[in-house]
């Protein structure tokens, strides 16, 4: 919550400089957010867990554990962002309707998959 809250609070000033562009430094964030969640694969592979059980946490849990937070302040810059191009580029009166038009596809492909992915499980649950 905290990193989300800092992200938030760095998209404020991002966004207050009227010489900066929503669009160039959102690329970067989705570059940095990506690179975020590729940290904990990168580290499962490349870094041997320790064997010791308890204590405290590892050195690859403490650089997963970045990573995540990293991620979470991206997340709080999104949103405000994504909000500032949304009003830029997208009428205020015809903002709702076209917004709820593109979670029509959305909706749609979750339901295909939610149906395919309990599909098999529902036949295993029948067998027994």
């Amino acid at each position: 919550m905290l990193s989300s809250m800092l992200g938030s609070s760095l998209a404020c000033r991002l966004l207050a400089r009227s010489s900066l562009k929503v669009e160039s430094y959102m690329q970067i964030v989705f570059a940095v957010s990506a690179v975020c969640l590729f940290i904990p694969v990168f580290t499962s592979f490349l870094v041997t867990p320790a064997n010791e059980k308890g204590g405290g946490i590892s050195f690859t849990g403490c650089i997963q554990l970045l990573g995540f937070c990293a991620f979470e302040a991206c997340v709080g810059i999104f949103w405000p962002s994504i909000m500032k191009m949304r009003s830029q580029y997208i009428p205020e009166e015809a903002r709702s309707t076209t917004m709820n038009f593109f979670r029509i596809p959305l909706n749609i492909f979750v339901c295909v998959v939610l149906y395919n992915f309990f599909k098999p499980w529902k036949q295993s649950r029948a067998e027994m």
